[in-house]
Formats: structure tokens, sequence, C-alpha cells
């Protein structure tokens, strides 16, 4: 049985492996054939696609009436994207935090995460909240498709690579079809570890279940920077994916009418320090590198450790 799990384990990794890959390569030649910029493809393509463990993890765990695990999922998930993913990211390579797009989207998304603390404050989560966050999803959508400046991004030769295809239409949907997969089977199969094991459900939850919705985000962002793919793309798909988890998938929980934890704003202002901290990186110039992705690394494992206590 243990071993079992494992296989199934190591077939989900290749998964969304292969997802990210084919999702990365055709959601940039599309972005160029609409001219879009790198950030406002990896917000609005690549973004969503690898927030959909998130939204089908979430919907499943509420359908069942397991709420805290639908909200610890998106949490989790945010705080895995932030500083594991993130973290990850910056220690392999320098990214720049330049440009009016790049600022306007670190202040969009340090308003939602701010919109998310008064969210997880309530008592319940219900309509109030679940508007509130669905309205912030569409004006940040919007800002950054009309706002975001920058050409479109160009083929490693400096040109604008080969022409998108219906074919690249495809590959994009099978892409993303193997990240949700992928995503779902990583986490039956760590949960059913766990239990082998002896995890207890919490960090199940809080941990094992939001790590799995998170890592189509973090192989995307690794195969971003294997394959020297335009920093903007990783920026824009971190905080794109917390923008949709933040929002969409929290608003999209709303018509279930839940009670919230205590615990809950906790989290949430933990994220929302993480969100003021790269405007506060850009406001000094400095890329996010090295010594920052180390930073956040830490900063994951202590929460993760908060969580277990």
């Amino acid at each position: 049985m243990l071993f079992a799990q494992a296989v199934l384990l190591g077939l989900s990794i290749g998964a969304l492996y292969c997802g990210a890959d084919l999702a990365l390569e055709s959601a940039e030649r599309i972005g160029r054939a609409l001219r879009l910029p790198p950030l406002a493809t990896g917000l609005v393509i690549v973004g969503f696609g690898t927030s959909l463990p998130e939204l089908f993890v979430s919907q499943s765990a509420a359908w069942d009436g397991r709420f805290p695990i639908a909200v610890g999922n998106v949490l989790g998930s945010n705080v895995a994207n932030t500083f594991l993913v993130m973290g990850t990211a910056g220690l392999l390579a320098d990214i720049p935090l330049r440009g009016a797009a790049v600022r306007r989207l670190l202040l969009l998304h340090l308003g939602v995460s701010a919109a998310l603390v008064l969210a997880m404050a309530q008592e319940e989560f219900a309509w109030p909240s679940g508007l509130l966050l669905g309205a912030l999803f569409a004006v940040c959508v919007r800002a950054n498709l009309r706002g975001a400046g920058g050409p479109p991004g160009r083929g490693p030769d400096g040109g604008g690579g080969r022409a998108a295809g219906p074919w690249d239409a495809f590959f994009l949907l099978f892409g993303f079809g193997l990240l949700l997969a992928g995503g779902e089977l990583l986490v039956h199969s760590a949960v059913g570890l766990s239990r082998l094991l002896g995890v207890p459900e919490f960090l199940v939850s809080a941990v094992l279940v939001a790590f799995g919705t998170s890592c189509p985000e973090l192989v995307t962002c690794l195969v971003a920077v294997k394959n020297r793919k335009d920093t903007g793309l990783i920026v824009g798909n971190l905080i794109g994916s917390n923008v949709f988890n933040a929002s969409l998938v929290l608003a999209s929980l709303a018509p279930w009418r839940f009670p919230l934890e205590d615990g809950y704003a906790a989290c949430a202002l933990v994220l929302l320090v993480a969100a003021a901290l790269l405007p506060a990186l850009r406001a000094l110039g400095r890329p996010f590198g090295r010594r920052e992705g180390a930073l956040f690394l830490a900063a994951y494992a202590l929460t993760v450790l908060w969580w277990a206590r």
C-alpha cells in the first residue's frame, strides 16, 4: 500500500511537469498572438490554469461539508505560492520588480490580501465577503489587461518565435488538464501517505493538500527558470494565482455560507505581510534574489511549524 501511494506520487509529479511545460509554451505563443505582455500572459492565462486545482479541491471539499479543508486549501496554497514557490524561484534567478505593470499588480495583490484579512475576520463566510472578493478579482483582471505595458514576449533568438496555431489551444487545454489531474492525484497520494504514516489530518489539510494544489505553480516556475522564460511570466503566474485563489476561488464558496475559525484571520494576516514585502523591495530598487528567496523559504518553514504546533 505504501509503495502504491509512492508510485502515484511520482506519476502526479510527472504529470505536473509535462502539463506545466505544455501550458507555458502554448500560453506564451497565444499571448504573443494576442499581443499580451509576459506579465499579463502569466496573470490571466497561466495564473488561471495553475489555480484550477485549488478551485476543484475547494469546491469538492465544500460539497462534502468540509469547509476547513476548502478555506485551508486556499490560504495554505497562497502561503506556499508566496513563500515556497517565490522563495525557490528567487534562489535560482534574480526576479526584477521593475515597471509600471509590476507595480500595479503588486499593489492590487496587496489590496486583495487586505480584503482577505477583512473577510476572514468575520464570523462566517457569506455573500458580502464573496461579493467583495469577486469584485476585486474583476478589477484586478481588467486593470492588468488594460494597463500592463511592455511588448509581447520574444523568443530566445530575439524574434517573436513560432506563431500561434490551432494546436497551441489544444496543447494549452491539454496542459491545464495534466496540471489539474496531476494536482488532484498528488493530493490523493499525499493524503494516503500521511494516513499510512500517521500524520494528523490538520497537517494534511493545512500543509499537504495546500502543497499539492500549489505544485502546478512550483513546477511552472521551475520550468520557466530552467528554460529562461521572461521573469515577468513568473511574477504574473505567482501573483495571478494568489489573486485567483484569494478572490475567485473563495468567492465561489460564498453560496455555501459557513462559519469561519479564529485561526483564518491570523493566516490571512501573514499573507498580507508577505504581500507588503514585495512592493517594499520594489521601492528600494532591489530585485527578488537569493537573499530574499532564502528569507521567504525560512518564513514558509516557520509558518508550517506554526500550523503544526
